[in-house]
Parts: structure tokens; C-alpha cells; sequence
């Protein structure tokens, strides 16, 4: 979590992941979405 807040990333209370504007996601940061989603129930909203 903080490394995708590092980088602009929100991470809402209710567990909801929002991706920056206008910015691709690189292959760690989805790694990370990923493990979050797959691991602790988060939710990905690009």
C-alpha cells in the first residue's frame, strides 16, 4: 500500500484502489494492485 501511495495512488477506506490520471501503470505497480486484490480483498478502479 505505501508504495502505490508513493506514487499517487488512493487508497480509500472501503478498500478501492484509484490509479492516477493520465498515467500508465508500470509492471510493479500492478503487481502490487494485484497481490491486494488477489491477497486482502481490495478493489481496482482505473
Amino acid at each position: 500500500m505505501r508504495f502505490l501511495e508513493e506514487h499517487g495512488y488512493v487508497i480509500q477506506r472501503t478498500g478501492v484502489i484509484s490509479c492516477p490520471v493520465g498515467r500508465e501503470i508500470t509492471d510493479k505497480e500492478w503487481d502490487c494492485i494485484c497481490f491486494l486484490c488477489d491477497e486482502w480483498d481490495y478493489g481496482y478502479n482505473g
